[in-house]
Parts: C-alpha cells; structure tokens; sequence
C-alpha cells in the first residue's frame, strides 16, 4: 500500500508538472518597462545573492518599452536566474551578468550569463525539452517553459555558446 501510495503521488507530481506545460494561457500584453521587471526580478533574489556571495550585473543601454505579459516574462527571468544561481554556487567566482541591448533588426536582446561550467554538449539538443533535466532534483520544466513562454510572445530563448563563459541564455524580443 506504501508503494501504491508513493507511486500515485509521484503520478499526480507529473500530471501537475505536465498540466503547467500543456495549459500556458496566451500571452496578456501591455506596455512594460523590461528594465524594471528585471530590476523587480533581481530583487527576488537579492537575499540569496547575498548569503551565497554571488555578484549579479545589470547591464542596460536603454530604457526598454515592450508589450509583454510581465507575469510570464518574471517567470522566465526567474528559471534562467535561478538556473545561472545553481551554477555558480559551488565556483570561486561567481558571476552573473545581465545586459540588455537592442541588435543591427531592431530586435530586444537580453543576455544571461554565468561563470559556471555551461551546458555539455552532448545534452544541448534536450535542454527545451519538457521533463529533460540534468539535475538530480530537477523536474526538466523550467526551461521548456520559458522557451514557450517566450516562442509565445513571438520571440526566442536560445542558448549561445560563448568561450570564457559558463552559460549564456539569449533572451529574443521581436
């Protein structure tokens, strides 16, 4: 009965987890200020960067208006931030940065790095896929939404390959 009872949860976990995948309503947009959403975002994990002595850098060169949905866009910024966090905390340096720059299309780009190890490459072909995760407590959800998230507001994330850089998560705004 134990095990039943393990494995029904386990099962409702999934479920839940696919639920949150399956079901990401359409975008709500309005006219933001992405720096500030991302300063409001840093400020989440002010506290943690702190204890951990992490050094988290925002750079922006402009004051960026979009038309996003700001709840869905945190929510990225938030997996990518915590993700960057996870890497860098057992290094000597540990560095985030953030730069937010507009490219030659006149497309929004933001930039999140860190100086952990970065993603083997044997595993870049499943980093968006749902449930894919190379961590032990990981539920593989966190950048499979985010990359949703973002194809839903008609942009992109990708990951960028960058030498002397751990991971780089380019962030795409149309």
């Amino acid at each position: 009965l134990t095990t039943l009872a393990n494995r029904s949860q386990h099962l409702s976990d999934f479920i839940a987890r696919f639920k949150e995948i399956s079901n990401l309503s359409a975008p709500q947009l309005s006219s933001v200020n992405l720096d500030s959403v991302i300063e409001q975002v840093l400020t989440l994990f002010k506290q943690q960067t702190i204890q951990s002595k992490i050094n988290i850098k925002f750079n922006s060169t402009q004051n960026t208006l979009m038309m996003i949905d700001t709840s869905q866009i945190e929510q990225v910024l938030i997996n990518l931030i915590k993700n960057a966090l996870e890497a860098v905390e057992d290094k000597s340096i540990k560095q985030i940065n953030l730069n937010l720059s507009q490219n030659h299309l006149n497309q929004v780009i933001l930039d999140i790095t860190d100086s952990g190890t970065g993603i083997e490459a044997h595993v870049l072909d499943m980093i968006f896929v749902p449930f894919f995760t190379t961590k032990q407590q990981g539920s593989g959800i966190g950048l499979s939404l985010a990359h949703q998230i973002m194809v839903q507001h008609g942009g992109d994330l990708t990951y960028i390959d960058k030498p002397d850089v751990g991971a780089c998560f380019r962030l795409t705004f149309n």
